[in-house]
């Protein structure tokens, strides 16, 4: 057997109930890339990398997640109300496995640790989160007794406080990962059972039973890894290669059928990977002062002005290349604006944006005077 496939990768090997769940959600802001955390088995690390979300292209590293050995980053969901990305951190001791909630602050790749989910001994692992559109956190975890059970929680993203909400009977086998995620379009979590290739939903309105919506067909049964949402039923998933490495694919489950609707493309990195999202995310954010604004309510201008607060405060790097941009364009002059609009759109398009922030703030600032 390959020493990268995942029934041999160390964690799965340490880890003798071996369940994961890897999820994401959140829409992506138009300059968002779509991240996912790989783990190498080599040097036992966890690495934050990044592909362009249209074609899987452009994956290159960001830098390692700034975990130790015998720690695992699983589940990556970001909230759609601070962008912050939350995840399950898995600490490995000599007794066993704990489960934590975990803040990973994406510019410097640091790890904030909210609060403990599950202890180290237990034999029930939390390893999966979600967020729904409200900005509510929900997680999963796996009971590795002798009858599996998958069990959904809703979660307290300040103090990592669960509520229990269901539990089901999961078909789960030796594979190692349970792909889940959440639509935003409808509702519903989806999850994938990777022994039989059934897709499932969990209302969290109701969350009583598993609803089967859609299975792969038996030749393409594979241990998918991870789960995001991209848009309708359309979901980005992964699969260990026979290479060591990941292959990353776009599915369709409207269907009784999965549909593939890309070929698969392999991921540069070794290892293997364990979380999917897309970061920056559009905030679903609402200004205190919304019913006095007439004139800029809901425009681009406001929208930029949020996006820049976002970056001040998350992206400082962002925020800062972009206050640059704009100072040095603000007073070259139109002819130059409209060379560099036509030579350079991504620069123009951050200068752009920076002058909308500028104006909604100028705006504001006059409004309260």
């Amino acid at each position: 057997m390959n020493k990268y496939s995942l029934q041999a990768m160390a964690f799965c090997l340490l880890f003798t109930c071996g369940f994961f769940a890897h999820s994401a959600f959140a829409k992506p802001s138009d300059d968002a890339l779509l991240y996912y955390i790989n783990y190498n088995p080599d040097d036992d690390s966890s690495a934050l990398r990044t592909l362009n979300k249209n074609d899987f292209s452009d994956d290159h590293a960001k830098g390692l997640i700034d975990l130790t050995n015998n720690q695992y980053a699983l589940g990556a969901s970001v909230d759609p109300k601070t962008g912050k990305v939350y995840f399950v951190q898995l600490d490995q001791s000599g007794a066993g496995f704990a489960s934590s909630l975990a803040v990973l602050h994406m510019d410097t790749r640091k790890v904030t640790r909210v609060g403990e989910l599950t202890p180290e001994v237990n034999d029930e692992i939390f390893s999966s989160l979600a967020f729904d559109d409200k900005g509510q956190l929900y997680g999963v975890s796996i009971d590795s007794g002798a009858e599996q059970k998958l069990r959904f929680y809703k979660i307290n993203k300040t103090d990592a406080a669960k509520e229990f909400m269901a539990e089901y009977a999961y078909n789960g086998g030796d594979m190692a990962f349970r792909p889940f995620a959440f639509n935003e379009d409808d509702g519903l979590f989806y999850v994938i059972e990777s022994v039989t290739g059934k897709v499932f939903t969990i209302n969290p309105s109701n969350p009583s039973a598993l609803q089967e919506v859609s299975s792969f067909a038996a030749a393409d049964i594979e241990e998918y890894t991870t789960l995001a949402h991209k848009s309708g039923k359309t979901f980005y998933t992964a699969s260990a290669s026979p290479n060591g490495k990941s292959n990353i694919y776009e599915v369709d489950f409207s269907g009784a059928t999965v549909q593939f609707n890309t070929n698969a493309e392999e991921l540069d990195a070794t290892g293997v990977a364990t979380a999917l999202f897309f970061w920056p995310v559009k905030m679903d954010t609402e200004d205190e002062d919304d019913h006095y604004d007439k004139k800029h309510k809901n425009s681009v201008y406001k929208k930029a002005y949020q996006r820049m607060n976002y970056y001040k405060e998350h992206n400082r790097a962002y925020y800062l290349e972009s206050q640059s941009i704009y100072r040095t364009y603000q007073t070259a002059g139109d002819h130059a604006r409209k060379v560099l609009k036509e030579t350079d759109i991504d620069t123009y398009n951050k200068y752009k944006e920076y002058r909308r922030y500028k104006k909604y703030k100028e705006y504001r600032e006059h409004r309260k005077k």
